[in-house]
This record gives structure tokens, sequence and C-alpha cells, in this order.
């Protein structure tokens, strides 16, 4: 018995000489490498509708951004995690709105389950001092009707407790694994085809109900197809944070708080502070858009210009997780009668609408001294 228990000890103690000279060689290997952490790293394609043309561009992190250094300068140091209104669709960088606050991990079509893991891995090797998690009015929580309250512990995080180098090598044959951001217009135009081609009876009588110019813009490749697919499967799809009291978006919202409350913990264990920003969306902050998601076939009714509701959802997930909240959307309803903020069809801001909000945001932070100007440049106080 004593042997045995002699030669399982050395058993366990050689494998854990082992799995830390893997960790010691593992470290030696990735040191001062990027790991990507949204994208395939470098890559650069251009995007081209009838309404809008720009160039996507990575970085060696698989972010769209310029090159920044793992090793943390003597700045104050931001992120922002979004989807695709803060990655900056239908703009060159320069002109997204978190160019102005100069980090951007924004992933199209990411719910906020998606933002957890964006987060994990972001905060742990860029350092961040404040990270902003964006949020999509209505939309981040519409997407999470019937998901999990619960999310299971990310095993990455375990891993990479006792053996970060081990963690990172696997995190980056994952990622990089990611498609990177690809040719729109042909793929969409594919997919507009394939599906008129499935629609039903019931589904062709609504589509053909759409105004020709609609329906040209989705079959040549100028519109996203889950647009007129989301209108004719959902049309009451911008209504769902609307009533606070239905159970699926109760539901909706007690999920939303508990991937806020993952990313606030995961960065208060790196000294990072998390706030939560209400980005808006076009069809309750602007006539234009309001009306384009009217033509495309949404259920849009005349008091989404002025109710609340959708920021509220917002605000009780924030306040469940114990995470600050902040909104805009009354300073973008100051200018909703302008039709150059937002595209028509698409939805998303336009060159000009993301620097409306980027300046609303930039005031608030300053406002609440998340910010401190220096020669222009924001840095830590003192």
């Amino acid at each position: 018995m004593a042997k045995e228990v002699v030669e399982h000890s050395f058993w366990i103690i050689s494998s854990v000489n082992v799995d830390f000279l893997v960790e010691w060689g593992l470290g030696l290997y990735l040191i001062n490498r990027p790991v990507p952490i949204v994208f395939a790293p470098n890559v650069s394609l251009r995007h081209e509708t009838t309404e809008f043309n720009y160039t996507v561009r990575t970085n060696s992190w698989g972010f769209r951004g310029y090159e920044i250094s793992r090793k943390r300068e003597e700045v104050y140091r931001i992120i922002t995690i979004g989807d695709s209104f803060t990655y900056g669709w239908g703009v060159d960088l320069e002109h997204t709105w978190p160019k102005v606050l100069e980090r951007n991990l924004g992933n199209p079509g990411a719910t906020t389950d998606r933002y957890v893991d964006i987060a994990m891995s972001a905060i742990s090797l860029l350092e961040p001092d404040l990270v902003l998690v964006a949020i999509l009015q209505n939309d981040d929580l519409a997407q999470l009707r019937g998901r999990s309250t619960d999310r299971p512990q990310n095993r990455g995080t375990i891993l990479g407790g006792f053996f970060p180098n081990v963690a990172r090598f696997f995190q980056e044959k994952r990622l990089v694994s990611l498609p990177p951001p690809h040719n729109i217009e042909n793929r969409w135009k594919g997919m507009a085809q394939e599906y008129s081609n499935r629609l039903t009876t019931a589904q062709r009588q609504k589509y053909e109900a759409l105004d020709d110019t609609v329906k040209q813009m989705f079959l040549s490749g100028n519109l996203n197809p889950a647009l007129i697919h989301g209108a004719i499967a959902q049309p009451t799809y911008y209504t769902f944070s609307l009533d606070s009291t239905d159970h699926e978006t109760q539901a909706a919202i007690e999920a939303m708080s508990k991937h806020i409350g993952a990313i606030d913990r995961y960065a208060r264990a790196h000294n990072a502070k998390v706030l939560v920003l209400s980005i808006p969306d076009g069809g309750y902050v602007n006539v234009t858009a309001f009306e384009g998601y009217r033509r495309l076939g949404y259920e849009m009714h005349d008091n989404f210009l002025r109710t609340s509701a959708m920021d509220d959802a917002t605000e009780e997930a924030c306040s469940r997780a114990g995470v600050e909240f902040v909104k805009i959307t009354e300073h973008m309803r100051k200018m909703s009668h302008l039709d150059t903020l937002f595209y028509e069809f698409d939805g998303h801001p336009t060159q000009e609408g993301y620097l409306l909000m980027a300046r609303a945001f930039a005031s608030i932070l300053l406002e609440k001294k998340y910010l401190f100007v220096k020669s222009g440049m924001p840095r830590k106080e003192g």
C-alpha cells in the first residue's frame, strides 16, 4: 500500500513538473506575440453597396483597429466591446465612434454572451483601465430570447488560472480559425437568392408587398438579407424590449444581467472598471431610419421615437449586475429630423451619425471623470 502511494505521488509530481515545463516553454514561444481576440489577424477587405463603401482591416490582435503594444503604456487604456454598431459597420475605421476612444473590439452580429468571451480574452491581454460594453437598443436583448440564464464556467478561464500560457496557446488556435470579414456583396446576393427560393406562399406574399427599391437592393446583394428575413419571420422584432412585464423579456433581461455581471467580475479581478453604454438604434432615434425599417416590413409604432422602454430594459439588466449604465438617446433625438445620420435601409449610422454618437459619449465620460483630457489626449488623473 505504501509503495502504491509513493508510486502515485511520483506520478502526480512528475505530471505537474511536465505541465509546468510545457507552461514555461510556451511562455518563451508566445512572449510578445499578439493573440487574435475576435477575427483572423491582418485581414484587409473592401465592402461596397449602394449605401456604403469602406475598408475593413484587422490588426495582429484580430480586431478592427491600428496596431497596439501588449505592453501597457502610461496612458488611460479603454476598450469597447459590442456588435456591428461598435465595430463601425458602413464606415472607415477613423469614423467609428470608438476610434475617438482609441480601442475597438466590435464583432458584427455578436450578442452579450459572446461579449463575455471577448472581454475575458481582451482584458487579460490588453490590460485596460476602462471596459465599455456597448449594448445595442433592443437588438442585444431580443437576441437573448429563449436563451438560458445560466452561463457555464469558461474552461479557458479555469485553465488560465493555473497555466496561462497553455490557455493562451489553445485560445489562439481556436480564435484564428474564426472566419475573417468576408466579401459581403457576393455573399449577400447568394443568400438572398437562396432565401427567396425557399419562401412559403405566406412568406412570398409578405415579400411581394415590399416596394420595388427594397426588393431590387435585396436581390442585387446591396441589402443585408437578414433584414428581409427578419421582417418576414419576426415583423414585431423591434417591439421586443418595449414590454418589460413580458416573461420572455424578463428572461432576456436576466440573461443579459448575468453576462454583464461576468464581464464586471473579470474586469475587477484585473483592476478595470466596466461601464455599459446604450447604443442608439436608428428606429428609436431617427425618422429616416424609422421609416426605412417600416419599408423593410417591420412593425414600427409611432411611439418608438418617444419611448424609453428599450433603454429601461437594459438599465434593469445593469442594475441587477451592479454596473453603471449610460444612454444618449435624447441627445440623438434632438437631431432626429436629419436624414444623414443613418443609412436609410441598412440601419447603421453613417459617418456623421457615428461622429454624433462619439461626441455625446465622450462628453458624458469626461463629465463622469472616466476620461481626463490633457493636451487633447485622455490620460490618467495625476
